[in-house]
């Protein structure tokens, strides 16, 4: 009869524990879970109990973080095996790793975590600017260990970091580190199991010091030297060969004996095709370490001192054999992980020296531009005055085509003034500090209608604002947003009888959306590129005055805030603006 193992576990692990015991077939293990409580260290040791009673018959195992400090002596003395990481997260990602992210003020959270993130915060009986405030003084960003079981662990984690006002982002972990763990349990059940039945108490040591030197390393070479070293004293062989294999590769031959043809010997382990095989004289064994139907690597056992234990060794290899599959793909997984941050590093690095030449070319541009406010305003201050000046005192010395020449001078002097003012307030718009806090949009849309409504009372316009509207945002730049948008509405409805301008929220958009529409001219929308361009206009200066500045100043705040703006049109039937950013349901 198969020996059994009962699992102890927190709920949280459960659905990856459940998914790796059915992934390889470990039926001999039964799970049992307590629920999750990460402030508190378990001292309730009713189910505890329970499991050793159920378990009288069969061995126990626990595996968790700090929550099973308080009651691991009392595990141990009831014969159950403790596993344990100083913090749960080990279990599923490497300590240096999980460290560097609380290091950074990360808070780390597992996918059972999420089920139950509305009713822990109800519990500490935190409001949600309780919430946001605790976190906020304490977390620089949310961390998911994604270890691909939950589906809708991202959906959740997105939803916690909206309400919590703070970023997230997701760290694919696998379950290669919790399957070692769990393979590792499993194993020392089995070995136990034969211990008792063949009574072999130094291979059985041996082992038990491979498995727990095995699961705690990163280095592919060190597992093999490990196993290397394992089967010299378990069978003391005349010749004992390693050989790496890749996804068509295969690497150099480890063994302690010199090989007169590498070459033939790689040659002939390469073309094993058998999982294992007694060699042919009956004085070892072949055997294919691998790991998900991928071949890792061949070991090799001729010439076994005492020949009439080989199929006892064999046996012992196969049972070590998934534990050893497991570190070295592990292996190769952090390896691939160090490569790949290695590369992300380097990445930063040179992230970091462009946004200091960024910085570096945006400071000598803010003093290119304000050189050329000053060296430009002052001549064209000049034109101006002086044309004024030519209209007024020798105005009946020109005739009509002068004064009229003169006139066009002023005007396009004043104008490229006003396109220098307008690129300077773009330039500054665009460095200005971000300070966001919430902000009542539709209150600002209000006031902008009132002000133009009395600026121009012979015109008949329906404003249509949605009232409750707010967002997380700068104060002063989204106002300057909203002028631009509503202003522009406003210029081009002008020559409706009756125009509608509107404000509000397009529930439709899965990220929250504000929309600024109008019943005016229109646009084609297939210049619609050039809508958010510097200078760019779709209009001509006589059918509607501007500078082409207004859209590029928006596009530029709605950007530094995190979101994005786009725009629908047709030519004749009005034109909608969408823009998003934070928004804040009012209390």
């Amino acid at each position: 009869m198969q020996a059994k193992l009962r699992l102890l576990s927190c709920e949280y692990f459960r659905h990856e524990l459940e998914l790796i015991l059915h992934q390889e077939h470990l039926d001999e293990v039964e799970l049992i879970t307590f629920p999750g409580n990460c402030d508190h260290p378990l001292t309730d040791t009713g189910i505890l109990e329970d499991t050793m009673v159920r378990s009288s018959t069969s061995m126990c195992a626990a595996l968790g973080g700090g929550c099973l400090s308080a009651v691991s002596e009392m595990l141990k003395t009831r014969g159950c095996r403790v596993e344990t990481a100083g913090n749960c997260f080990e279990l599923l990602a490497e300590p240096s790793a999980v460290q560097r992210h609380l290091d950074e003020g990360a808070h780390l959270i597992i996918p059972g975590m999420l089920t139950q993130w509305r009713e822990r915060f109800t519990a500490w009986d935190f409001s949600e600017q309780q919430a946001r405030k605790f976190f906020s003084d304490a977390t620089t960003r949310l961390v998911l260990l994604d270890t691909g079981v939950d589906e809708d662990a991202t959906t959740a984690i997105r939803e916690m970091s909206q309400e919590l006002g703070i970023p997230w982002e997701s760290l694919p972990v696998g379950l290669e580190r919790l399957r070692l763990l769990l393979y590792r349990i499993v194993t020392r059940l089995r070995l136990d199991s034969l211990r008792k039945a063949e009574h072999q108490l130094a291979d059985y040591a041996m082992i038990h010091d491979l498995i727990n030197t095995v699961s705690t390393l990163t280095d592919e070479e060190r597992v093999i030297e490990q196993v290397m070293e394992l089967f010299n004293m378990l069978c003391a062989p005349g010749q004992l060969i390693y050989l790496p294999l890749g996804d068509k590769t295969s690497g150099r031959l480890h063994t302690a004996v010199p090989i007169p043809d590498e070459d033939g010997m790689r040659e002939h382990l390469v073309g094993q095709m058998e999982a294992y095989q007694m060699n042919e004289d009956g004085k070892g064994f072949r055997i294919v370490i691998e790991r998900n139907e991928q071949r890792l690597g061949i070991l090799l056992v001729q010439r076994v001192a005492f020949p009439e234990y080989s199929e006892r060794y064999l046996n012992l290899a196969l049972t070590i054999t998934p534990t050893i599959a497991l570190a070295i793909s592990n292996a190769r997984t952090f390896k691939q992980q160090l490569a790949a941050e290695a590369k992300v590093k380097d990445l930063n690095d040179e992230l970091k020296q462009r946004l200091i030449a960024v910085d570096t070319l945006n400071k000598e541009l803010e003093s290119f531009t304000y050189s050329v406010s000053h060296d430009l305003r002052g001549p064209l201050h000049s034109l101006d005055g002086f044309s004024n000046i030519l209209l007024r005192d020798y105005h009946e010395r020109m005739d009509e085509r002068g004064q009229r020449y003169l006139d066009r001078l002023r005007a396009n002097a004043q104008r490229m003034g006003q396109l220098i003012d307008d690129l300077l307030r773009l330039s500054r718009l665009t460095r200005v500090e971000l300070v966001r806090k919430p902000v009542d949009l539709s209150g600002i849309v209000r006031e902008l209608a009132a002000d133009l409504s009395e600026t121009s009372p012979d015109r008949r316009v329906n404003f249509r604002i949605e009232e409750g509207l707010t967002a997380d945002c700068d104060p002063s730049l989204i106002k300057v947003v909203l002028e631009n948008l509503i202003g522009n509405a406003w210029k081009y409805t002008s020559r409706e009888e009756t125009a509608v301008i509107e404000f509000g929220r397009d529930k439709r958009e899965e990220a929250p959306t504000f929309l600024v529409r109008d019943s005016g001219d229109g646009f084609d929308m297939s210049y619609a590129d050039k809508l958010f361009l510097p200078f760019q206009r779709l209009h001509t200066e006589k059918e509607f005055p501007g500078s082409g500045i207004g859209l590029a100043t928006v596009q530029r705040i709605i950007l530094r805030h995190g979101g994005r703006i786009w725009a629908k049109a047709e030519p004749g039937k009005g034109a909608s603006f969408y823009f998003t950013l934070d928004y804040v349901e009012r209390a």
